[in-house]
């Protein structure tokens, strides 16, 4: 999945930047669309969910109104990604391995597992400036994102943007087969689009 180059060149991105990109075969790419429709047409996709952790303005509360609040945070459709799932989600967990153990022995960091998730985001949906790694969850030390969204232009919306403080550091929209990597600890937001907007999103953690 991952060519020994391109890896190495990932790693020198998100050591020297914070965040780096790297472009997937079309033929994965294709396959995780078509499985991320299908889930959609067997209606296995669930609103997202939030937690202190990683949205500072989650407050303690019922579940409808912890339900209410995440909805203001973020709005978007999940599925948990598993290798006894499918077929296709099985190649990528293991292609993701690969991505793993070289994060691991570049930064000399005990990850020990990944997760990750289809994301369908209907048009106008969003996910508000959060971080995935913070004082009270510091077990996720690197993100990823990967798109599925065929002929997607800038005028759609739906860019990923990181922050430091109030700067931008990278904007990226989510044209088809690229994948960004960044540190978890980067403050980073989900632009409302105009059409839906699929992907995969995880996390590498120890």
């Amino acid at each position: 999945m991952f060519r020994t180059n391109d890896l190495e060149q990932l790693m020198q991105k998100v050591d020297e930047a914070g965040f780096g990109t790297i472009s997937l075969s079309p033929e994965v790419c294709l396959s995780l669309l078509a499985r991320l429709k299908d889930l959609e047409q067997q209606g296995l996709l669930k609103s997202a969910t939030i937690t202190e952790s990683n949205a500072r303005t989650t407050t303690k509360g019922t579940d409808a109104q912890n339900n209410d609040q995440a909805k203001t945070i973020r709005n978007d459709f999940t599925y948990w990604l598993e290798k006894d799932h499918h077929p296709t989600e099985k190649n990528l967990l293991e292609g993701l391995d690969q991505l793993l153990l070289a994060l691991k022995n570049y930064f000399r960091i005990s990850l020990s597992h990944l997760e990750c998730h289809f994301a369908l985001y209907p048009k106008g949906h969003f996910y508000k400036k959060h971080i995935d790694q913070t004082a009270e969850n510091n077990k996720r030390f690197f993100s990823f994102v990967i798109y599925l969204n065929q002929n997607w232009n800038e005028s759609l919306g739906g860019k990923l943007v990181g922050f430091d403080g109030e700067q931008k550091i990278f904007e990226v929209l989510p044209h088809f087969g690229q994948m960004i990597v960044f540190r978890s600890d980067i403050p980073h937001e989900v632009e409302p689009s105009l059409s839906e907007r699929r992907s995969i999103a995880g996390w590498f953690r120890v």
